[in-house]
């Protein structure tokens, strides 16, 4: 991971409610995890299996988030683009090259 440690406190995620459905909707589209979920008071991040780092928001509907995602990663595929990160928490998803 290389978000900035220093600029909030993070840990790793109890078996949370939160938690336990983003790896059910992730699950569900068929996209791995690669690290543990860590949080901060309003965010969750995370990497994928071969991919980018992504950051969720705690305070928006994850399970949009994740079809979002799931567009997200088919389009860059398809256009053999190669992503670092997927930030989630303004209002249209920051992508990162």
């Amino acid at each position: 991971f290389t978000f900035d440690r220093n600029k909030e406190t993070l840990a790793p995620i109890p078996s949370s409610e939160p938690t336990l459905e983003l790896r059910r909707l992730l699950f569900e589209k068929n996209i791995q995890l690669q690290s543990e979920p860590y949080a901060s008071s309003s965010a969750m991040f995370f990497k994928l299996q071969d991919g980018p780092e992504i950051i969720v928001s705690l305070e928006k509907d994850l399970a949009l988030q994740v079809d979002s995602l799931q567009i997200i990663l088919s389009r860059l595929t398809i256009e053999g683009k190669r992503v670092t990160k997927i930030d989630f928490r303004y209002d249209a998803p920051i992508i990162t090259f």
